[in-house]
């Protein structure tokens, strides 16, 4: 989908005007290629494609797609087609990929399971009962028993919860999530104190299911703590979360109420002033993901949401956002530029030294890309590097005044350090 059109990028109206373009949050668990999958004589091509996707390389993902690697006319082949939809946001799709999928082999895992994750996130959870069935029965997982765990909670049947909530357990006993889900259960029953300590068993192991079941397994332990009036440990434990992410307006709701209930009036005021704004944010990125899954060819949409996440500090949410769109208009140099300013601010150098570097290597007359390594070497204590990019900007621009004036000021900037 491609369209003529001014792009709205940091909040700020630019570039690109006449140039072509194109046009549930769901983390890692979300995206699981069936074991089966990788014994096919297509399964380093499906290792390639899924570790793409999962990378945000959605050009790399797309070529290998289309490349001979996979059988055009497998199920496997149409199930990463969806996931990469998927990741782009085009959910109908990508639902149509995964149906193509289990309509070549009915019994290939990874579509029903996109499929049930799909009615998940559309609170369907009877039809994501069937489904997440399917695969039990196909390639019985911990992830499998553990997504029917879920679905049978939703729907208010706590005993088949609870047995495939243990089937899970029992096939991978170090699996983060079902015992997150487990610990869930017994406070959704009142048994807070099991819960409690169903998190701080799992606590230790939570470094091998990511960064993410950190944050869960902590913010759930207080919560199963503050459920118990032990509101000063649970204190400690979401002072640390507002801190890694001082955005949560959920973390700062919880860190509020046990101030108040430990006497710290001012301080619970001030957290539930947080929650106040960070809700209004949350409010706004809600607004644009809906838009964006409503039209999710509006580039428009996708580059707000980006500057939404970017405004609230959210770096690495902002970078998963702008590479779909750097992916979906791969002409417009303006937003590759911004993905390569965005890469600065997140603390990455190399990668914001590739993404300027791409855009000169489309243009070598870009002189946004020049500017943009010019501030990146200097930055870094390369002055000399940083000033051969300002001149070779000024062959771009010959009069262009203000890089003329960097220059200048950069030459006098050596010639005092060499005083």
């Amino acid at each position: 989908m491609r369209s003529s059109l001014c792009v709205l990028a940091f909040g700020l109206l630019v570039v690109g005007c006449g140039q072509s373009t194109e046009d549930t949050a769901r983390g890692d668990a979300a995206q699981t290629t069936p074991v089966s999958a990788y014994a096919t004589p297509a399964g380093a091509g499906v290792a390639q494609v899924d570790t793409a996707i999962r990378a945000g390389n959605y050009g790399v993902a797309a070529a290998l797609l289309d490349s001979t690697l996979i059988d055009a006319e497998s199920a496997v082949h149409a199930y990463l087609n969806g996931r990469l939809d998927e990741a782009l946001g085009f959910t109908q799709e990508a639902r149509a990929h995964y149906e193509a999928s289990v309509g070549r082999d009915s019994t290939f895992v990874g579509g029903w399971y996109q499929l049930a994750l799909l009615a998940v996130g559309e609170n369907n959870f009877r039809v994501a009962t069937a489904h997440f069935r399917r695969v039990t029965q196909y390639e019985p997982t911990a992830a499998a028993w553990h997504g029917l765990g879920q679905a049978y909670f939703e729907l208010g049947d706590g005993d088949s919860a609870s047995i495939s909530f243990n089937r899970s357990v029992t096939l991978d006993p170090n699996y983060v999530p079902v015992r997150l889900s487990l610990a869930k259960f017994h406070a959704s029953s009142g048994q807070y104190a099991e819960a409690e300590r169903e998190l701080r068993d799992v606590l230790g192991d939570v470094d091998a299911g990511g960064p993410s079941d950190a944050v869960e397994v902590r913010r759930q332990l207080a919560n199963a703590l503050i459920a118990q009036d032990h509101n000063d440990e649970a204190i400690v434990i979401l002072e640390g979360l507002a801190s890694s992410l001082p955005w949560d307006p959920q973390i700062q709701y919880d860190l509020g109420r046990s101030l108040r209930a430990t006497g710290r009036e001012a301080e619970a005021n001030r957290a539930f002033a947080r929650f106040e704004s960070n809700t209004s944010t949350q409010a706004e990125v809600f607004r644009l993901q809906e838009r964006i899954r409503l039209t999710p060819g509006s580039i428009r949409d996708r580059l707000e949401l980006v500057d939404v996440f970017r405004r609230s500090g959210r770096l690495e949410e902002a970078l998963g956002a702008l590479a779909v769109v750097v992916y979906m208009v791969p002409d417009n140099l303006h937003i590759l530029n911004n993905a390569a300013i965005l890469q600065v601010e997140a603390g990455r150098p190399d990668a914001a030294r590739r993404l300027f570097t791409s855009a000169i290597d489309a243009d070598s007359m870009f002189l946004p890309a020049y500017l943009g390594l010019s501030r990146l070497e200097q930055s870094g204590g390369n002055v000399e590097v940083a000033r051969s990019w300002l001149e070779r900007a000024l062959v771009v621009e010959p009069g262009n005044a203000d890089v003329r004036r960097r220059l200048d000021a950069m030459h006098e900037s050596v010639a005092d350090q060499g005083n």
